[in-house]
């Protein structure tokens, strides 16, 4: 066996080892009462009620999911749970709503962080029709908005949540995820980026009058009905297939999948680039 080999080994066991008496010290110390232990805790549901005429929002949440819904009124509310050691802090200030996740639970239970617990997800409720400037960094959760609400500028991010909007316009759209897909739909843009590490893309009447950039590291690209000045799709494993609604020029490019796709037209550029999946689109 490599010297290397033996040294990553040994590591590893030393790291088990290590965790296991981690875990034993934490139940000791508790009394070995694991409900203690797993932090069981008893989320509480809080409700933030803003009057003031907001513009634009930033929202940094580590552990939740998100949700952005229509108000019922002219106030803006935001819906969470919390207890000691995890809430929020939310204000307005300058005409933007500023929401972010606290924590302080200590490094080691986060491990256990939310076993029984009964929070749910998080629901920003917006009463305008028109924003600024929409940015949200999740860190775990989920980021769903299937309302009609138009943003200058829309930056999506999350770690390993998937990413949903439906009906939202902006002149420049960004959304990226670590590994979670990416599903976007009746949207009108400037400009658009979706990537995902390794999750999949699906983009259904998406228009775009400046530039179209779906990239994926290892799942599918689908299509239906989409547009954009220029397009850029690409993905390290996964297919690439759909349906446009413009004729274009075809630049494909495939490590060991078929293309298919139509004759040149006199439209935008159309890139599509797989590592090992075949390439097949179409246009109406």
């Amino acid at each position: 066996m490599k010297k290397a080999n033996v040294v990553l080994i040994t590591v590893a066991v030393f790291m088990v080892i290590a965790g296991m008496a981690m875990v034993f010290v934490s139940f000791a110390r508790n009394g070995f009462d694991y409900k203690k232990v797993v932090n069981m805790a008893k989320y509480d549901y809080k409700k933030f009620t803003f009057t003031e005429e907001i513009n634009s929002i930033d929202l940094l949440i580590g552990s939740y999911s998100l949700k952005v819904v229509r108000s019922f009124d002219a106030n803006t509310y935001f819906e969470c749970y919390v207890n000691d050691k995890n809430y929020f802090d939310a204000e307005v200030r300058n005409g933007m709503l500023k929401i972010e996740e606290k924590n302080d639970y200590r490094w080691w239970e986060l491990f256990t962080r939310g076993i029984g617990a009964n929070y749910e997800d998080c629901v920003l409720s917006l009463p305008a029709d028109e924003y600024e400037k929409l940015n949200a960094d999740i860190g775990s959760g989920r980021f769903e908005c299937n309302t009609s609400i138009r943003f200058s500028k829309v930056d999506v991010s999350t770690g390993s949540g998937s990413i949903l909007l439906d009906g939202v316009d902006a002149g420049d759209i960004s959304v990226a995820t670590g590994s979670g897909s990416i599903n976007l739909g009746n949207m009108d843009a400037g400009r658009l980026y979706a990537k995902t590490g390794s999750g999949s893309i699906k983009l259904v009447n998406v228009i775009t009058e400046d530039k179209l950039t779906a990239k994926t590291g290892s799942g599918s690209i689908k299509l239906e009905s989409v547009d954009g000045g220029e397009l850029e799709l690409s993905t390290g494993s996964g297919s690439i297939s759909g349906s446009l609604k413009s004729a274009k020029k075809f630049v494909t490019s495939t490590g060991s999948g078929s293309v298919n796709v139509p004759e040149n037209g006199d439209g935008g550029v159309c890139k599509a680039d797989t590592g090992s999946g075949s390439i097949k689109l179409t246009v109406e």
